[in-house]
């Protein structure tokens, strides 16, 4: 019930205490004048009733009676669509575009070590399903709990009032129910739980194989992953089943009471008409409440299983949220970097306690300066880039940028002066003019085209929309060199005081690399520039060169003073296939 309170706790936060009680009061109002209706059932048995008893019988009073019963069926009504669109629906909900609103910055903002640590489909259930189960909770109280509770109330005071032997007996199985259907609930909630974790599982698979469809498909593994779907889903149905197996009974058991509870109030109020003290309106009038009674208790009763699933759901949705660190963008220093200096001072980091990958890493990189990071897979160059983005933070040490500690830096202001262009080609599925639009919101066309002009990306203007097309999920509708070419244009309009090209050529042919070469080096003039390449045709003009191995600089220097030297880079270095090998 915890994080069932949670829910309630969020909706007061988002009507405010008075909204919730009126909401409330007109809940228990509607209950409360719709359980009269038998009433009105049972006084027109009593008209005949008093016909057969003494003869007389009112034309007038029965028609004022059946015109009071008229308006009250048609205010019954109307109370009723109003307390269904206006409190159940509309409030559930507003009540849950709020709470996806107030949340969804938490996914948006979460940070990337932490993204790295889950599978985006589960993230993408989970909230899902939070979502849901939050709207469901609110739109059941409202609708159905309150009104159930109510009726209930309003039904035992009326039955009490006419008949208190009578109403014992027609209550007599609802301390068995409720005893029953605790104790299935009781039985059925580890199970749930595993469930709604083995959808969660199963769900990730699906992000986890989608999000690298292409490598996917090179590896024929649709049938391994979606045999671990399979898998998942099919020990899901088996725990389904286990629950539903067991609310089954709990409706069967239910049914059983009723049907005794039906037998004891036909069989006690048959005999209390015949000893005089009951009337056979009377009778009427506690048979009506009975079934107003059992059933929507039943139903009740036959939504804990709902219920168990909410608390479970809403319980993910709040551990993922609570799991998962927000990023603080706009906390820190305003800054305006103007040389692009970069120095990281006896900088410590490991991603784990057992997995080290800097120790005591010193590096400089002045104004303007281009410099190439080279080494093996695994070495540490991508580290850097991370580190510098402060997508982490170092354990220790500091990485001052034009003589400012970084991670005093508000970091959406670091990141906007950071440009970058990776071999993953990031880009989304939306048309060419908005992923380009990223980089400056609002450039004209004039300027988009002058950055595709520079980024060799003239093929835009041949497709059927030009810049007005869909791209497909990570650009999968355009080739490998066109989405670098892209990715590229877009940094020419971000317009950046730092570059960093992380294999920014590496999908294009050499013709073309030749060709945004010499845009890149317009681009890098006045810049500073990190470049991560294997090609030697990408590094071979740069300042410096920093050869890079298990997480240790073990050389620096210029291309023809490294290659002079004959150490590590001298060795890798392949002149005649123009790469590091």
């Amino acid at each position: 019930m915890k994080n069932l309170k949670r829910v309630f706790s969020e909706f007061i936060e988002f009507a405010g205490y008075t909204k919730f009680f009126f909401f409330v009061f007109v809940t228990i109002f509607v209950a409360a004048v719709a359980m009269l209706e038998p009433i009105f059932m049972a006084s027109t048995i009593g008209f005949l009733e008093d016909f057969q008893q003494t003869g007389n019988f009112s034309l007038n009073d029965f028609l004022i009676f059946l015109a009071i019963w008229g308006a009250y069926l048609l205010i019954n009504m109307v109370l009723n669509y109003i307390h269904r669109y206006f409190i159940s629906d509309k409030t559930a909900l507003e009540f849950h575009n709020f709470i996806s609103i107030k949340y969804a910055k938490n996914l948006f903002l979460m940070q990337y070590g932490d993204f790295l640590s889950k599978k985006s489909g589960s993230i993408y259930k989970d909230f899902d399903r939070g979502m849901d189960a939050f709207f469901r909770v609110v739109f059941f109280f409202f609708l159905t709990f309150v009104k159930v509770i109510m009726s209930f109330i309003v039904a035992l005071t009326i039955m009490l009032y006419f008949n208190w032997k009578m109403t014992i007996l027609a209550l007599a199985m609802l301390p068995f129910m409720a005893i029953v259907g605790f104790w299935i609930a009781r039985k059925t909630d580890k199970p749930q739980e595993e469930n709604n974790k083995r959808w969660t599982d199963a769900f990730g698979h699906i992000g986890n194989f989608f999000s690298n469809m292409q490598l996917g498909k090179i590896l024929r593994l649709e049938e391994i992953f979606c045999s671990k779907f399979v898998q998942e889903i099919s020990e899901a149905l088996r725990l389904q089943k286990f629950t539903s197996r067991w609310w089954s009974a709990s409706d069967m058991i239910t049914g059983v009471f009723v049907g005794i509870s039906r037998f004891l109030v036909i069989g006690f109020g048959v005999y209390f008409i015949m000893q005089g003290e009951l009337t056979i309106a009377g009778l009427l009038l506690v048979f009506s409440y009975l079934e107003r009674i059992y059933f929507p208790l039943s139903s009740l009763f036959g939504s804990l299983p709902d219920f168990q699933r909410w608390e479970v759901e809403i319980g993910i949705f709040y551990e993922m949220i609570e799991k998962s660190h927000t990023e603080k963008l706009d906390d820190g220093k305003n800054f305006e970097p103007k040389n692009g200096e970069i120095i990281f001072e006896n900088v410590d980091f490991g991603y784990s306690d057992e997995r080290k990958i800097f120790e005591n890493l010193n590096f400089s990189i002045f104004s303007w300066e281009k410099v190439a990071l080279v080494g093996n897979t695994g070495a540490g160059k991508t580290t850097i880039v991370s580190l510098l983005f402060r997508f982490w933070d170092p354990n220790s040490g500091k990485i001052l940028l034009d003589g400012q500690n970084i991670a005093g830096l508000k970091k959406s202001q670091l990141r906007a002066h950071i440009g970058m262009v990776s071999q993953d080609n990031s880009l989304f599925n939306l048309t060419i003019r908005e992923n380009l639009l990223f980089a400056k919101p609002d450039a004209s066309d004039d300027e988009i085209k002058i950055a595709l002009q520079q980024a060799s990306a003239d093929f835009v203007w041949k497709l059927e929309k030009g810049i007005e097309t869909m791209i497909g999920e990570r650009g999968l509708k355009l080739s490998g060199g066109e989405k670098q070419r892209l990715s590229i244009a877009r940094l020419f309009l971000q317009n950046p005081q730092i570059l960093v090209l992380d294999e920014a050529t590496s999908a294009l042919d050499n013709k073309t690399e030749k060709n945004i070469q010499q845009s890149l080096d317009a681009l890098m003039k006045g810049k500073t520039a990190i470049i991560i390449a294997h090609r030697l045709s990408t590094i071979k003009n740069v300042d410096k060169i920093l050869m890079i191995e298990n997480g240790k600089i073990i050389e620096s220097g210029t291309y023809d003073e490294l290659v002079t030297r004959g150490g590590k880079f001298a060795e890798l270095a392949n002149p005649d296939r123009l790469v590091i090998s």
